[in-house]
C-alpha cells in the first residue's frame, strides 16, 4: 500500500546550507533546470505536482524565479511551498503578495514545529500557523515532526532541530504520548474538511500577531456540504463576544462568547441553499451561542465579525491538559487479533478551559 505521494519540491529548504545538516544549497536558477529539463513533465505524467522553494517566507523572489524560469503559471510549477521559521516570526502577509502576483499557483505552508514547549505546558503554535497562511491564500498547512522520542530525537547533533516536538513522543516500545499538537491538529482536521473554499473576513475578526504574546485569530470556510465552518483562535487574555454575520445584513448574525485561551470552532448551517435554518446553531459544546435571524439568505464572498472584551470567570479559569494522554500498547508485537488497548485508536479532540 505504502504513501501516496501528491506533491514534491526539488529540494527541502534551499537556502540552508549550514554544516551539520543534511542539506546543500540550491539556487532558483538551478531549481527551474531541474525542473524544465525532466522532473516537471516527469512528475505531472503520474499526477504529481511540483512545489517551488519550500523554505521560509523571507525570500519570496525564490518561487517567483522558478515559475518565471520553467514557463510561468500554468506550466510546470504547480505550487509554492513556505516554512515558518524566518525571524523573529513568518510574514504570512507575503503569501498574499504572491497571490496578487501569481493567481493561478496554488500555496502550502508544508513546514512549522513547536520548538522546545515546556512539559505540560498549553500553547497555540498549531493555530498561528495554520490560521494566517489559510487567510492570506494557503489551500493547506502541515506541522513537523511527526513523532519523536522524549529528547526531540532522533536528529542530527548539529544545526537548529535539537527541540522539535512530534505531534506524538515515543516514551518506549509499549508506550506513547499523544501532545497539544496532535489534538489542535486533529482540531482543524474535524472541521475544515477537504475541498473547503476559505473566504474573506471582514470587521474585526483578528487582533495581533505572533510577534505579540495575545492574538485572537479567525478563519471561515465553506466546506463541501455548503455549512460554514468559523475557526478562532482567542489567546488575547479575556473572553471575547463575538458577532458573525453574512452579507452585511443586520438578520443573518450568530453571536457568543468565545473562552479565554482556546480554539473553538462554530459549525453554522449552509447559508442562502433555501435549507431551513436549526433550532439553534451548531456548536462545540463550551461556547453559549444563540442564532438571529432566519439564518437564510443570499451568499457573497464575505463574512464579518467583531469582537469585544467579557469579564466572564472562565477567563481566569486553570487550563488542565487534554485527558488520556498517554497511551500504553497490549503487546510490542500485536497479532492479527489484538492490536492493544482500546486507548490506542483515540478520536482527537481539543480540551478547553
Amino acid at each position: 500500500m505504502g504513501v501516496q505521494v501528491n506533491g514534491i519540491t526539488p529540494m527541502n529548504e534551499p537556502l540552508n546550507y549550514q554544516g551539520g545538516y543534511p542539506c546543500m544549497f540550491l539556487d532558483p536558477v538551478d531549481a527551474a533546470s531541474l525542473i524544465a529539463q525532466g522532473l516537471g513533465q516527469a512528475m505531472h505524467d503520474r499526477g504529481v505536482i511540483l512545489m517551488a522553494y519550500d523554505h521560509n517566507t523571507d525570500q519570496p523572489v525564490y518561487p517567483a524565479r522558478v515559475i518565471q524560469g520553467t514557463g510561468g503559471e500554468g506550466a510546470l510549477t504547480d505550487a509554492a511551498a513556505w516554512h515558518c521559521c524566518a525571524g523573529p516570526v513568518a510574514n504570512y502577509s507575503v503569501m498574499s503578495d504572491f497571490h496578487y502576483a501569481f493567481p493561478n499557483t496554488l500555496q502550502f505552508m508544508t513546514e512549522c514545529s513547536n520548538y522546545l514547549p515546556q512539559s505540560g505546558s498549553w500553547n497555540f503554535e498549531v493555530a498561528s500557523n495554520f490560521i494566517p497562511p489559510v487567510t492570506h491564500g494557503a489551500s493547506a498547512a502541515a506541522m513537523w515532526v511527526m513523532a519523536t522520542d522524549q529528547e526531540y530525537g532522533p536528529h542530527s547533533p548539529y544545526g537548529g532541530c535539537a527541540g522539535y516536538q512530534g505531534s506524538v513522543i515515543v516514551n518506549s516500545s509499549t508506550q506513547y504520548t499523544l501532545t497539544n499538537d496532535y489534538y489542535m491538529v486533529g482540531q482543524f482536521s474535524r472541521f475544515v474538511r477537504r475541498g473547503s473554499v476559505s473566504y474573506r473576513i471582514l470587521g474585526d475578526g483578528n487582533e495581533g500577531d505572533a510577534r505579540q504574546d495575545n492574538q485572537f485569530y479567525t478563519m471561515t470556510v465553506r466546506n463541501p456540504d455548503s455549512s460554514w465552518a468559523v475557526i478562532m483562535t482567542n489567546n488575547i487574555g479575556s473572553d471575547q463576544d463575538v458577532v458573525v454575520g453574512f452579507n452585511n445584513s443586520e438578520t443573518d448574525m450568530w453571536q457568543g462568547t468565545v473562552p479565554n485561551a482556546t480554539v473553538v470552532p462554530w459549525l453554522l448551517p449552509p447559508q442562502g441553499v433555501g435549507a431551513a435554518p436549526p433550532a439553534a446553531p451548531y456548536a462545540n459544546g463550551t461556547a453559549s451561542t444563540t442564532q438571529g435571524g432566519s439564518g437564510v439568505g443570499a451568499v457573497c464572498s464575505t463574512a464579518s465579525t467583531s469582537s469585544s472584551s467579557s469579564s466572564s470567570a472562565s477567563s481566569t479559569s486553570t487550563l488542565e491538559l487534554v485527558p488520556k494522554t498517554t497511551h500504553t500498547i497490549a503487546s510490542s508485537a500485536p497479532t492479527s487479533s489484538s492490536h492493544g488497548t482500546s486507548d490506542d485508536v483515540d478520536e482527537p479532540r481539543m480540551r478547553q478551559g
